[in-house]
């Protein structure tokens, strides 16, 4: 399985990505003009996976101490795929 399929979670029979994680950083490189803010990314997030006729969706977003949002991470995954 190639590097660029590996990292990206891809399976080699179905080729989907059962996670997909991105840093705050690309959300902001790719969706300058799209995406206006977090709560935007967010929500753009979840409409994906309801345009795709998913399951569900679980957005998890790691957050630092007195409530701040770690630009770090924002994490979205398949229904099917949620992790505890």
């Amino acid at each position: 399985m190639g590097r660029l399929r590996e990292s990206m979670g891809l399976d080699e029979q179905n080729h989907r990505p059962d996670e997909i994680k991105v840093s705050a950083r690309v959300l902001v490189q790719l969706g300058e003009e799209l995406v206006t803010d977090a709560e935007q990314a967010i929500l753009e997030c979840v409409k994906n996976a309801y345009d795709a006729d998913s399951l569900g969706c679980k957005v998890v977003i790691r957050t630092k101490a007195y409530g701040s949002f770690d630009q770090d991470e924002l994490v979205c995954c398949p229904a099917n795929k949620w992790h505890k």
